[in-house]
């Protein structure tokens, strides 16, 4: 026979039991869920890889060599003294943009010709011709070249010569320029006067004299000044 106050102790503990363990999954799962909500809060401190650009600085005690690959536009600004190599090949132009305060060089390795297309000097041009009132006189221009003539001047012991006649082709058409005598005294004449006549490569340039008598045989020296360009 099983004593009444016995089973109620017994009763009360279970009860006791089943109460502390209903606690402890509250606990549990209050405690889960505040950590589901603590780390869906904060964003994720991965982040995906994008390109920057980078600073370079480069100085005598920390210097940072540089290789430029492909084909970029390099631009480089500095303060100090400073020597660049660049390997310009057939496959790999690099267009150099710089902008410094000290002293510095450029050493290309590829050799770059420099001309200077506006210097006059850099391919003068001069002949004489001897035209007569019959024939006149020409001269060829090379193929490889233009012929700028800026200056025309002449001569003759007569007095009967009234100008002188240019003809020359210009970017494939046939043009002339006439150049009036200036001076007429009793034994001589001439003609000086600037001029602007651009004849093709490879064209032919000639000087016709206009006489009042068609048979005059005095000697006439014509002197045409200029300079040659390059034809492309």
């Amino acid at each position: 026979m099983v004593c009444p106050k016995a089973t109620n102790v017994t009763t009360l503990r279970n009860h006791m039991k089943n109460l502390f363990n209903r606690w402890m999954s509250i606990v549990v799962l209050i405690t889960i869920f505040v950590f589901i909500a603590s780390a869906g809060s904060h964003p994720s401190k991965v982040a995906a890889t994008t390109r920057e650009p980078v600073l370079v600085t480069n100085n005598s005690e920390e210097p940072v060599p540089v290789q430029v690959l492909n084909t970029p536009t390099v631009q480089a600004q500095q303060g100090g003294s400073w020597a660049t190599t660049i390997n310009n090949t057939a496959t790999n132009k690099v267009p150099v943009v710089a902008t410094e305060s000290g002293i510095w060089s450029i050493n290309v390795a590829s050799v770059v010709p420099i001309k200077d297309i506006n210097n006059i000097a850099h391919d003068p041009f001069c002949i004489t011709l001897s035209p007569t009132v019959s024939d006149g006189d020409t001269f060829t221009v090379p193929a490889n070249k233009r012929l700028v003539i800026d200056q025309f001047s002449a001569f003759d012991n007569g007095h009967t010569v009234e100008s002188y006649i240019i003809y020359s082709q210009s970017n494939g058409i046939n043009g002339r320029a006439v150049i009036p005598v200036t001076v007429h005294a009793s034994d001589y004449e001439y003609a000086n006067q600037p001029v602007c006549i651009i004849a093709d490569a490879g064209s032919n340039v000639d000087v016709s004299v206009i006489d009042t008598n068609s048979s005059d045989t005095s000697d006439i020296n014509v002197d045409i000044h200029g300079y040659y360009v390059d034809s492309y």
